[in-house]
């Protein structure tokens, strides 16, 4: 969706000449906002159910919750359904009858997060769109080969779809992230959760920041999103995860000499 609406856009800004235009249309920043309703919503849910599962496993004595194995919410993604996001909560709550979620509420706040994307989403494209088409017509490329290969320098084309890869998959890991600890954090979850590990990949590609928390552990009363940082150097192209740990095996951490770090 992403691509078909900068394609759009970078199609007007280069019939409009010197003065090259790529903001979106209302209907086109619509368009993109319910993409990302239906991806963030099944994301969240995904993390819920996921929290769910682990929950129900919790008891088992050769439990763990290794979020690399667990963590499939980009292989999941796609065999969804592709649902609007009160449907898609109808759909999870067939499967999982006892999700914490509130319809009245939390579908509200999936779109309302859906247009703050979309509202964000834009401003970063349009510039990339503008600068592109800009530059082609500079060149002298003119109609299809400005559009062409504005939007592939944008990595928003069929042959480069870097850039609305990168929207997509740090939108829904956080989605997914987030909706995992909500869940996690349920009151009728109360007695299950001590903490949670943070998870890193800690490789060339890691932010010091970011591999420097690898192992930690954290109360519940920190939220992935804060530990890990919410500004876009943070976000953007992040890999990271979290392990949600039992009261026991917190308990079984801190007997290792292990500690619990303060809440930001």
């Amino acid at each position: 969706m992403l691509a078909a609406v900068a394609r759009a856009a970078a199609e007007r800004a280069a019939g409009s000449g010197r003065k090259a235009d790529a903001r979106l249309t209302a209907r086109e920043r619509n368009r993109l906002a319910a993409a990302f309703a239906a991806g963030t919503a099944a994301a969240d849910l995904l993390g819920r159910l996921r929290a769910r599962r682990l929950a129900a496993r919790a008891g088992d004595s050769h439990f763990t919750a290794d979020a690399a194995a667990e963590t499939s919410v980009f292989a999941d993604l796609p065999g969804l359904p592709d649902l609007e996001p009160a449907a898609a909560l109808d759909h999870f709550l067939g499967l999982v009858p006892e999700l914490g979620v509130d319809p009245r509420k939390w579908a509200p706040a999936m779109y309302r997060r859906a247009f703050t994307l979309a509202r964000a989403t834009e401003a970063t494209t349009v510039g990339r769109v503008h600068r592109a088409v800009a530059e082609a017509i500079r060149d002298g490329h003119g109609g299809t080969p400005a559009v062409h290969r504005a939007l592939t320098e944008a990595g928003l084309s069929d042959e480069n779809g870097s850039y609305a890869e990168l929207v997509w998959r740090t939108a829904s890991m956080s989605a997914y992230n987030e909706g995992a600890q909500a869940e996690m954090s349920h009151p009728d979850l109360e007695g299950v959760w001590g903490g949670w590990e943070y998870l890193a990949v800690p490789d060339s590609r890691a932010r010091p920041a970011h591999a420097a928390r690898h192992g930690r552990i954290y109360p519940m009363s920190a939220t992935f999103s804060e530990v890990r940082g919410t500004g876009p150097g943070d976000v953007i192209q992040c890999r990271c995860s979290f392990a949600p740990l039992t009261k026991q095996q917190v308990e079984q951490r801190l007997a290792n000499g292990g500690h619990i770090e303060k809440k930001l």
